[in-house]
């Protein structure tokens, strides 16, 4: 596995001929491309580009793909830092509703749903704070208020 924020060169004068197959891991990494090449071999396709080279990307077209103006999002507190500003910064510019859950109180995260709630951001361990949360116990919440659950847990 070739992680995708670290790109390793021998020397500077390597990196900056600019003829190297892998100069940002964001682009492509050797892993990256075993993916795409096992999907297209899966699936019989002409080929395969996977759509999120990154973490907060990925966790970006998730919520986009099950949210829509109007609805309201339940966000564990402690999650990653650029996807709290994305849900405060972009979600709510496009009509969403935002609030966040103590990830550990079952309870107040019980009455935290509203009429709108259409999607339940949990994040375990969470970033930086480490709880886990109990996702069974979530998602049972969660699907009483006709809610789906997105997990994100790198």
């Amino acid at each position: 596995m070739i992680h995708a924020s670290t790109v390793l060169f021998p020397d500077i004068e390597t990196m900056s001929t600019g003829n190297q197959p892998y100069t940002y891991g964001r682009r492509s990494t050797p892993t990256s491309n075993a993916l795409e090449e096992a999907i297209t071999a899966l699936e019989g396709a002409a080929g395969t580009r996977l759509p999120a080279p990154s973490g907060l990307s990925a966790i970006s077209v998730a919520l986009q793909s099950c949210l829509s103006a109007g609805n309201h999002l339940l966000v564990a507190d402690s999650v990653y830092g650029p996807c709290r500003h994305f849900c405060d910064a972009v979600l709510t510019r496009f009509g969403g509703e935002v609030s966040y859950y103590d990830p550990i109180d079952l309870d107040a995260l019980e009455v935290a749903f509203h009429p709108n709630t259409r999607a339940v951001f949990t994040e375990t361990p969470g970033s930086l704070t480490f709880e886990m949360q109990d996702i069974p116990a979530i998602a049972a919440l969660a699907h009483k208020h006709d809610a789906i659950v997105l997990a994100e847990n790198t």
